[in-house]
């Protein structure tokens, strides 16, 4: 594992001008194309919330997204279903309510993960509960960040895996 690093490391180092690089200059560019659509969805799914405040219900945010489209159709073949963002994605579907929910769920998820963490004194298996903990809780900070972006909550791959460490680490709590 450790060579594998390193050599990601290196590559990364010798090769700067690959994709990674240039994706990573571009995160801030509100010109760039997906950050311009993202930033469209984030714009129509407002003014989805604002007609709708509590929600258009599940997988019917197409339904709505071509009549409130704020910046043209052009970009529709790209738009995918759904808004590249968790909070966004909950608040048109489920409405505001909804939202309010999710938000007070992933809240519990973390406060019980930072809990456990505080709470885990030394003993039998203590390091292992520690260890599952810390790495769920730092997979949730990652899986809400990497949210913002990307409605992750609707991969099953993505979702599968945040749910088996949500259940981890609160078994281990």
């Amino acid at each position: 594992a450790l060579g594998i690093a390193a050599l990601a490391v290196i590559f990364s180092l010798v090769f700067p001008q690959l994709y990674f690089s240039r994706r990573l200059k571009s995160i801030g560019d509100p010109n760039y194309s997906t950050n311009r659509l993202r930033i469209e969805m984030w714009h129509t799914g407002i003014e989805i919330v604002r007609e709708h405040p509590l929600g258009v219900g599940l997988s019917n945010v197409d339904k709505f997204y071509l009549d409130l489209k704020t910046f043209g159709k052009e970009d529709y073949r790209r738009h995918q279903g759904h808004l590249h963002d968790n909070f966004m994605q909950v608040a048109v579907e489920r409405g505001l309510p909804g939202l309010a929910v999710f938000i007070w769920w992933i809240w519990v998820l973390l406060k019980t993960q930072y809990g456990g963490l505080r709470a885990i004194r030394s003993g039998k298996g203590a390091c292992l509960a520690r260890a599952v903990i810390a790495g769920s809780f730092g997979a949730t900070i990652a899986f809400i960040v990497s949210g913002m972006t990307e409605y992750n909550f609707g991969t099953t791959m993505y979702v599968t895996c945040f749910w088996f460490l949500s259940g981890l680490s609160v078994a281990a709590v």
